[in-house]
């Protein structure tokens, strides 16, 4: 059932009917948990008993941590902390099996055959859930949350539906769990208007992705198929990346508006997944801006973490290199999370020294520019004001054609193999020759 077919425009508009004016409202939960459940078997059968295991688990393991943060019992192996790492190693453990070990297994083989052995692995052929990332990242959220205390006792049929809430299964945006949980327990009757809106924004969503990502992606192919014809101009390489920027943007974004207008016909509101990315003026602030559900994700459960270990070990004074590796841990995870393949680790990491770059350029000029300010308003007077609104506005412009290019460029290491992403930079920038037996 995916969102821009008739299976899942009949699917959502017969459950629609069906939820509001055949189900009564105690009965809804349960009617939303099972229309979920449907969903989900209607992609992956064999794989729906193993997610309602593993959000079993999860519940269990959040009850259990509940229960000991209250009790607070002596018995060490009681302690919340490790019932919630136990629970978390777990989760990470399933997600590393279904989705890495894949690249694992690939990785080693690799690595025997540059030492010369004859040994190999057999390359697991492993089919991944659909949504485990999002279920795995969702669940881990949930069992913190729970342990600081952040998240209120609830049913297993109420977590059913946090977990499996269909609307969100394909391409998030990544829930959180109390705000839900709220308004799964209000009750609400209908109102035209979550018609109105869930449909407009279900709309806006296919036009997105019809209309203008489905064009773009033809305009990407020389870039998309490079592997299989190398002989291809810097100039339409160009022009195959910035329609791929056009193209994804447009996709996950069209995507995330049918999941959000999908579930405003129930009556839920979900986390917005994007604002303008492209018209940010750094990469720090793409970044507060595309996948955002993710990148909040990202800063509380991993970059944060991070830095609140390695801080008395580094200390305040080295906040730059404090702050260099958490970004990359993060953008590490990042990149690893949208895929199983180095190059997506390489995008992440690309992502990452450049949040440093800006980050270690924004402290540092932070207090020349104020100096400069001062002496710049006593010599031009009146006259300030008049630069230095235009200096703003080209700096601005600048800065979001500068951060547009950067993510492009990114977008290259995202869709290709490490090996053809370097040999189409090289041919973009003209560097071939640089780069010396790469393309031979």
């Amino acid at each position: 059932m995916i969102f821009n077919t008739w299976i899942f425009g009949f699917f959502l508009l017969l459950f629609f009917l069906v939820y509001w004016f055949i189900l009564k409202p105690k009965w809804r939960p349960l009617g939303l948990l099972i229309a979920s459940m449907i969903f989900y078997t209607y992609y992956f059968p064999a794989y729906m008993l193993f997610i309602s295991a593993l959000s079993l688990f999860v519940y269990g393991s959040g009850t259990v941590i509940r229960k000991y943060r209250e009790t607070k019992p002596n018995t060490s192996w009681k302690s919340p902390f490790v019932i919630l790492w136990v629970a978390v190693t777990v989760c990470v453990l399933v997600l590393g099996y279904y989705k890495y070990l894949k690249l694992i297994m690939s990785t080693i083989n690799d690595f025997y055959k540059l030492r010369g052995f004859t040994q190999s692995f057999a390359i697991p052929q492993i089919l991944v859930p659909l949504g485990l990332s999002f279920f795995i990242f969702e669940f881990i959220h949930y069992l913190v949350d729970t342990y600081h205390g952040r998240t209120k006792p609830t049913t297993f049929i109420e977590f059913g539906v946090f977990s499996l809430f269909f609307p969100t299964l394909v391409a998030g945006p990544i829930k959180r769990f109390q705000p839900f949980i709220n308004q799964l327990r209000e009750g609400r009757e209908f109102k035209e208007e979550y018609f109105i809106q869930g449909t407009k924004r279900i709309l806006i969503g296919l036009a997105k992705k019809i209309l203008i990502a489905d064009i773009a992606n033809m305009y990407a192919v020389p870039l998309l198929n490079y592997g299989s014809n190398t002989n291809i101009s810097a100039i339409v390489l160009w022009f195959a990346v910035y329609a791929y920027a056009i193209k994804i943007y447009f996709d996950f974004s069209g995507y995330s508006d049918i999941a959000i207008g999908a579930a405003n016909l129930f009556g839920y509101e979900i986390p917005e997944n994007f604002n303008r990315p492209y018209l940010t003026r750094n990469i720090s602030e793409f970044w507060r801006h595309w996948h955002i559900s993710l990148s909040s994700w990202l800063r509380e459960y991993i970059y944060m973490p991070i830095g609140k270990k390695l801080m008395p070990s580094i200390g305040k004074k080295s906040s730059i290199l404090l702050n260099a590796i958490c970004q990359l841990i993060t953008m590490g995870v990042c990149g690893l999370w949208h895929g199983a393949y180095w190059n997506f680790l390489i995008w992440g990491l690309y992502h990452g020294f450049g949040m440093i770059v800006h980050k270690t350029y924004a402290d540092r000029i932070a207090s020349h520019k104020r100096l400069k300010d001062k002496r710049a308003t006593s010599i031009l007077g009146s006259k300030r004001k008049y630069i230095s609104e235009a200096s703003v506005r080209i700096k601005k412009y600048a800065s979001v054609f500068l951060t547009f290019q950067f993510v492009c460029i990114g977008w290259v290491f995202f869709v290709l193999n490490i090996h053809d992403a370097v040999n189409v930079l090289g041919k973009m920038f003209f560097i071939s020759k640089f780069l010396g037996g790469i393309y031979k």
